[in-house]
């Protein structure tokens, strides 16, 4: 009975958090794969992790502890990062302050997202001297190993000029056991995206791989990718697989100009120490999906040559642009309009046929929607509806301003055809 008035109290008091979208939804990726672990990696949450720089330069020296707490109560789930030293001063010049923050935090199986960075997390034990058995790190920015020989990794890398955020993914799909072969083939997959763009760069090779000795014996397997002579030069990554009791598996970019946020923490032997500091980031949202305006028809003839597909298979929509008056006339003929075509001006106009079921009417707010690089798409309500088992079919033909317009539904927009004179007058 109390905990149902301490729930009522709270919940009145402090409404639950908006529940924010899935964290590969937010990022837009593209290469999650669909046997991804949903739990968070082990002691994420029961440790206080640790890492620390030590110079014999003091004011390059650093430590930095980070705690992770899943959301209570409908609170959100954080991180709390104290750091005591170089490059978080409190006043400059003056004596170090611990300056502590706290984050919104993401968690979804081994995806990690706090402070504006997203990694991947594993948590492998690590060997320290000569001491008997093994430490275990939570190694933030590591890769992921799957079944069927397959490693995925996402992280951040920020510019030189720290002015954009690049998110990379890489997933590797091995034929050949890497861990146990020296060589054999691959399927490697990219995608790169700026934070701020809707869409990215992908790559996808099929590749052979071979294994490179490592410098010092009975440590990692380095994997390296091999490229033929005939392909184009693409930056490709290297895998690096860690001893099952010692290191994490990563995979890495050995260009200057991509290199990942990564983390290597171990659990704090000792309790950080606290001033708190205000400043919340949010966590990252997708950019806003770009508005495409819509261009209007200046005429149109719709429901034209209704068809039916008799309830056997779907006809294909059809989309054509006439940008001549051959074109046009070619058009005007097929759907068996009265006269002749009305005269267009080309350079400032073409002509645009939409084959679709149920046909297309511009009426309303109907158009082409076109966005800023001049890729324009039919848009408009259905021309008629009938509640058959059969789909009915009608073409819309209209006239559009060509400014702007580069394609359309994937058709490129042709340059203005030749002028036709006047029919003559009797």
């Amino acid at each position: 009975m109390f905990a149902a008035f301490l729930a009522a109290g709270l919940s009145a008091a402090q409404p639950p958090a908006p529940v924010p979208a899935p964290l590969p939804d937010r990022w837009l990726l593209q290469l999650v794969p669909a046997d991804l672990p949903r739990a968070a990696p082990p002691r994420l949450y029961a440790e206080t992790w640790f890492d620390a720089h030590h110079s014999r330069a003091i004011h390059l020296s650093w430590e930095r502890w980070i705690q992770f707490r899943p959301g209570y109560l409908g609170g959100p789930a954080t991180a709390s990062i104290t750091k005591l030293g170089e490059g978080e001063r409190v006043v400059p010049n003056k004596r170090d302050e611990p300056v502590h923050r706290v984050v919104p935090l993401a968690v979804h199986g081994p995806l990690v997202e706090f402070d504006g960075k997203l990694f991947t997390a594993v948590v492998a034990p690590v060997r320290v001297g000569m001491k008997a058995g093994a430490t275990q790190q939570l190694h933030l920015g590591a890769a992921v190993a799957l079944k069927d020989n397959v490693w995925y990794q996402v992280g951040t890398r920020p510019s030189a000029d720290g002015k954009t955020v690049t998110v990379e993914e890489w997933r590797l799909e091995f034929r050949d056991d890497p861990r146990t072969t020296d060589e054999g083939t691959a399927t490697v997959r990219g995608h790169t995206r700026v934070l701020t763009e809707q869409t990215g760069e992908a790559t996808k090779l099929e590749l052979r791989f071979k294994r490179t000795p490592p410098r010092e014996p009975d440590t990692t397997r380095i994997i390296d990718f091999v490229q033929a002579d005939s392909t184009k030069r693409v930056r490709l990554p290297t895998l690096i697989l860690g001893r099952g009791d010692d290191g994490a598996d990563a995979i890495w970019d050995t260009s200057p100009a991509a290199h990942l946020d990564r983390l290597t923490l171990t659990p704090a032997t000792r309790l950080p120490p606290v001033r708190l500091v205000p400043g919340m980031p949010e966590l990252v949202q997708p950019p806003p999906k770009e508005k495409k305006k819509v261009v209007r028809p200046v005429l149109w003839w719709s429901d034209l040559g209704r068809v039916s597909d008799g309830g056997g298979g779907v006809i294909p929509a059809r989309t054509e642009v006439a940008a001549d008056a051959d074109g046009f006339a070619k058009l005007w003929k097929t759907h068996k309009l009265p006269g002749v075509p009305p005269r267009v001006n080309f350079r400032e106009y073409v002509v645009v046929s939409a084959f679709r079921v149920s046909g297309v009417d511009f009426s309303v707010s109907g158009g082409l929607a076109v966005d800023a690089k001049g890729n324009a798409a039919v848009v408009g309500t259905p021309a008629f509806i009938i509640a058959t088992n059969a789909g009915q079919y009608s073409t819309t033909i209209g006239v559009f301003p060509r400014a702007g317009l580069e394609r359309v539904e994937g058709q490129a927009v042709p340059p203005p055809g030749p002028e036709r004179p006047p029919p003559p007058r009797f």
